[in-house]
């Protein structure tokens, strides 16, 4: 009776309106006086409300590892994380004997109270924020694991989002050069999660307008670039500098993969220059050798050419040298070689000679290094020095007068032929 809503309601009612007293509600609904105080107070029924929570028995062992069940599911995908039923069917694995609503409420308890509660902060212009987070990207058809960088301005709320192969110096330096890049200049205050240490839809995001925003992302990053602090006069270097020296194979290592520099660098101080995308390898102020950056891990990184001096002292190397297995030079070298050797009957002289063709590929492309071997073979020539002939050389400028209207000046007077007549009088040949 006392959970009847119209019941309820119609005491209240009676009371309020002076159609009963409270003496009279008593005697005829045969209710207790705490029981039409709480009518009373309450325009609705309040429910049962108990003192202290029933005791649970069965579930109280388990609430721990639900607890642990639910935090490890943070890192998982949407899809992998358990169910109240999944993790009921885990406890009663581990002899959990109670039923599955008990188990369905202590989720939904346990999920309730790990709710993260955000203060509301005051944004101003010019301020940013910056993070780095993890997402799967299909690249060339394969999952894989991808960071990203991300700094937002939380008054304009216009972001920026850059995709890395992995979270470290170079490329938290990168994305900050390139988010600078981007916005226009530099915020003055820049705020950071805790980190360890794709330009994507950025610009046209900049068109859409945030309730309770006066305008747009690109209106409101106005007030943003007026706070800003200007950018450096020339682009921040976004690398990670690390000195060493190379070995004895020519190699350095930087961040276990080893890369080759030339032959002459062996044993010297090298600089290390680890980009995002790239590897600079500097002897003193000159860059020595450049290589594409390797994510992976324990690999080594040749490029043959630091090797042609090399080879071309240790001849007998040649068809083991590592730096050019798996190289596939064109047919026409190989004819060129096998003539060679005939050609030099003397022991390894016509390898030496070849050898001498290859380090022409120092100095000039692969393209035009086999348009002059197949030449000299075409006209059965095969020296190093006679195919250097046949590399087309550079076309030369033609040499004009605009803005050197100072040689103008310069007069270069006729030359006299008659000079030349004695030649043609009697005894002028002599």
């Amino acid at each position: 009776m006392y959970t009847d809503m119209e019941w309820w309601t119609k005491i209240r009612l009676e009371v309020l309106r002076g159609e009963s007293s409270k003496r009279e509600i008593l005697r005829r609904e045969g209710v207790h006086w705490k029981t039409l105080a709480k009518i009373l107070k309450y325009p609705e029924l309040p429910g049962y409300r108990m003192k202290r929570s029933r005791p649970k028995p069965k579930i109280g062992a388990y609430l721990e590892q639900i607890a642990q069940i639910i935090e490890s599911d943070k890192s998982q995908p949407k899809k992998q994380r358990h169910t109240a039923k999944r993790i009921y069917e885990r406890i009663k694995e581990s002899g959990y004997q109670g039923g599955y609503t008990q188990v369905r409420e202590a989720v939904r308890d346990i999920k309730r109270c790990k709710k993260e509660v955000f203060m509301p902060l005051v944004h101003n212009p010019g301020e940013a924020q910056v993070d780095f987070g993890y997402a799967l990207a299909k690249i060339a058809g394969f999952l894989k694991k991808v960071a990203f960088f991300v700094m937002a301005l939380p008054h304009s709320d216009a972001f920026f989002v850059m995709g890395f192969e992995r979270e470290c110096t170079e490329s938290y330096w990168e994305g900050h050069s390139r988010a600078f890049e981007f916005f226009g200049g530099v915020p003055c205050r820049i705020s950071y999660d805790n980190s360890r240490v794709m330009v994507s839809m950025c610009r046209d995001d900049m068109g859409r307008r945030l309730r309770g925003k006066s305008g747009t992302k690109a209106e409101l990053i106005v007030e943003d670039r007026q706070v800003f602090l200007p950018l450096p006069p020339s682009p921040f270097d976004a690398c990670r500098k690390q000195p060493t020296r190379a070995n004895s194979l020519s190699l350095v290592r930087f961040d276990d993969n080893d890369y080759s520099v030339p032959v002459v660098y062996a044993h010297h101080e090298i600089l290390i220059k680890g980009y995002v995308d790239r590897v600079v390898l500097c002897h003193g102020p000159r860059v020595v050798a450049e290589h594409k950056r390797s994510w992976g891990k324990e690999g080594v990184f040749f490029n043959y050419l630091h090797y042609l001096p090399l080879l071309e002292r240790k001849p007998g190397s040649l068809d083991y040298a590592r730096p050019l297995s798996g190289f596939d030079l064109p047919e026409c070298f190989h004819l060129l070689r096998r003539r060679l050797i005939a050609e030099q009957p003397k022991e390894g002289g016509g390898i030496r000679e070849f050898i001498k063709v290859l380090r022409l590929l120092e100095d000039y492309p692969m393209d035009r290094v086999k348009r002059a071997v197949e030449k000299g073979l075409g006209m059965r020539v095969h020296s190093r020095d006679a195919i250097a002939q046949f590399i087309v050389p550079r076309p030369y400028t033609t040499f004009v007068l605009d803005g050197r209207d100072h040689l103008c000046l310069v007069k270069v007077g006729a030359p006299d032929v008659t000079a030349y007549q004695i030649l043609l009088s009697e005894g002028g040949a002599l």
